[in-house]
């Protein structure tokens, strides 16, 4: 039902890690609908916003752990949360809370969290090889700023539920992530050239055209459509009378 929230109540161990030894992501899970909203916002200083957003903050900082298990000399000892080894995983782990924040109903945790969150993908996404799943919830994010967006205020006189200062912070965002899709896939098809590079040369014998070595493109022509439509709505949604952030 639209009107109940699932968040944990404040006592429930929110740290408790995912077995490492976790099925890969299957990007098919990954909607691009947003789940349906609560029809009124939280009530502020209520438990269910405490709550809410104790759990966000929690899940949140375990997503920032885990990508600092990258590198050896941020891992802590006291910490057995898995460390991420594709961005597949990061965006397993943002996706609930991206439908959490959501489903909240609440423009002010909406905006605050859906910046956070879809922030640290963009910023995590150099980090790993590029994967198609990344389309998925970009596309999720994009149908929740877009709707923020062109929310009406609440009644005549009223305050939207977007600032024109998070207009301007969308926006950015928006922006870099554009340019951050574009320079991963060609970093990754770079690397996909350069082994089906090396592949050939250990197949000097076999016919041209006959081979088309591992790493063959999975998304094909599907690409370049893809990257064009990263925070298209949003874009256009905000137009271009939002100044530039600093």
């Amino acid at each position: 039902m639209a009107s109940s929230l699932p968040s944990p109540p404040v006592s429930t161990p929110v740290s408790t890690p995912v077995s490492s030894a976790s099925p890969p992501l299957n990007g098919d899970i990954v909607s691009t609908v947003l789940p349906p909203a609560r029809r009124s916002p939280l009530r502020p200083g209520s438990q269910k916003e405490i709550s809410l957003l104790f759990y966000l903050d929690n899940q949140t900082r375990r997503i920032q752990r885990r990508y600092g298990k990258k590198f050896p000399e941020f891992e802590e000892a006291d910490d057995d949360a898995p460390g991420y080894t594709s961005i597949d995983q990061v965006v397993e782990d943002i996706d609930p809370l991206l439908d959490l924040a959501w489903i909240s109903g609440t423009p002010s945790i909406q905006v605050q969290y859906l910046l956070a969150l879809a922030g640290t993908l963009v910023s995590y996404m150099p980090a790993f090889p590029f994967s198609p799943t990344v389309f998925r919830i970009l596309t999720k994010f994009d149908e929740a700023f877009v709707t923020l967006a062109q929310t009406p205020p609440p009644n005549i006189g009223g305050r939207a539920p977007v600032s024109m200062t998070d207009k301007v912070r969308i926006k950015s965002l928006a922006a870099n992530a554009r340019v951050t899709v574009v320079n991963c896939v060609t970093a990754s098809s770079s690397s996909t050239t350069a082994t089906q590079d090396d592949w050939s040369d250990e197949e000097d014998e076999t016919s041209d055209g006959e081979a088309s070595g591992p790493g063959t493109t999975e998304c094909g022509d599907d690409v370049d459509s893809n990257i064009g439509r990263v925070f298209e709505k949003t874009v256009e949604a905000l137009g271009d009378g939002l100044p530039s952030s600093a």
